[in-house]
């Protein structure tokens, strides 16, 4: 099982959304969905900006970051992926990525 520890730490601001920046709070939850889990159409959602990236100029997707540019990080996200097993066959190094 993943053992999940949160550290609060100060507000991380990294900017302002623009055509080559583009935050998601989350894999898993879409922000309209109620706090609602719904990974294809968020994935469906990711995957819409970074092809819209592709097709211009590139840029920077960033995941936990809300659309203020404040960092919130994924624990929800980490946490759904713990209980559902998702990450039970991933190696170490991976999961340190996430």
């Amino acid at each position: 099982m993943l053992n999940i520890n949160i550290v609060k730490h100060k507000v991380f601001h990294i900017g302002e959304e623009n055509q080559i920046q583009e935050f998601k709070t989350s894999i898993v939850f879409p922000p309209d969905n109620r706090g609602n889990e719904d990974i294809e159409q968020q994935s469906d959602n990711i995957i819409r900006s970074i092809l819209s990236m592709m097709n211009a100029k590139g840029g920077m997707l960033y995941v936990g970051v809300n659309d203020d540019g404040n960092v919130v990080g994924i624990h929800n996200d980490l946490v759904y992926f713990s209980e559902n097993r998702y990450m039970e066959n991933l190696n170490p190094e991976i999961i340190f990525l996430i």
